[in-house]
């Protein structure tokens, strides 16, 4: 079995909400990947002045990490986290923001 990184990265509602935020820059890495290549976040100001940060959520195995991120505000408040659903059919569903791995 062949192992990799799969960068899951935001939900769809934080992909929605960033549209509407200015790209301030990336990270210079939020983690690594199985390759040990570096993994950035992106970082966003929003209309408020409130900076947030793309950080790894939750990173579990299955054949190589699955990199799931969400929003935080430098106070460490968190937005569009993804929701554990343990009855959801495959690992992740990007529409609704849940994963089952």
């Amino acid at each position: 079995m062949a192992r990799y990184t799969r960068f899951i990265g935001l939900t769809k509602a934080a992909h929605e909400a960033v549209k509407f935020m200015k790209l301030v820059g990336q990270n210079r890495r939020i983690t690594i990947g199985i390759g040990h290549e570096d993994i950035p976040g992106t970082i966003w100001r929003d209309e408020s002045g409130k900076i947030w940060e793309e950080k790894v959520q939750l990173e579990p195995w299955n054949g190589g990490p699955m990199i799931f991120t969400h929003l935080v505000d430098s106070n460490g408040n968190s937005m569009f986290s993804w929701i554990l659903n343990p009855s959801l059919l495959g690992e992740y569903d990007y529409e609704k923001g849940e994963y089952n791995v």
